[in-house]
């Protein structure tokens, strides 16, 4: 008998590593799709899963995939970004973009006044009304609670990063309004 065949099932531990640096550690068997860890990271950071994307190397990984079909070996990192990208110009506007700055994607950072961040993809042209309704959704707090700042200014929702001449990597403030009631 083939002493690799005796072996127990060996399990990879994989970190997943988030956009500010935090990481998630998930213990699985070498064939275990992929789709599970999504669910599982997704799930315990209180995220929808459709607003993560799962990287290896620089290269998606989708759901099929597993540890061994991507060669991950023990202590791998998977890069996890959360992205809301998004941003479509209505027919006829005169301000539609060139080719080449719709297309670029600028990484803008969201804090809470706890320090905590959230990070968002999006296009020059993305209406600002999408950046807070998904934080706002992704907090469970209505929007209408929310004030978001940019450069000590505050911005409304149909400001784009293009119009507040954002850069990637820039930060938004974002405060919470507590409304107190009757004794």
């Amino acid at each position: 008998m083939d002493a690799e065949n005796t072996q127990p099932i060996e399990q990879v531990t994989l970190r997943v590593k988030d956009q500010a640096g935090e990481e998630l550690f998930f213990k699985v068997k070498p064939t275990t799709r992929m789709q599970k860890v999504f669910e599982s990271y997704a799930q315990r950071r209180g995220v929808s899963l459709d607003a993560l994307r799962f990287m290896v190397d620089g290269e998606k990984i989708h759901e099929n995939d597993s540890p061994k079909t991507l060669e991950l070996e023990d202590n791998d990192q998977i890069d996890v970004m959360l992205e809301t990208v998004g941003g479509t110009l209505k027919e006829g506007d005169q301000s539609a973009p060139s080719n080449t700055d719709s297309e670029q994607v600028l990484t803008l950072k969201v804090r809470e006044q706890t320090g905590e961040e959230m990070v968002f993809k999006v296009k020059k042209h993305t209406s600002m009304k999408k950046i807070m309704a998904a934080f706002a959704d992704k907090k469970g707090v209505s929007l209408n609670h929310l004030t978001f700042m940019f450069d000590g200014n505050r911005i409304t929702e149909e400001d784009t990063p293009k119009m507040l001449e954002m850069e990637d990597g820039d930060q938004l403030e974002v405060v919470l309004h507590q409304t107190g009631g009757d004794l």
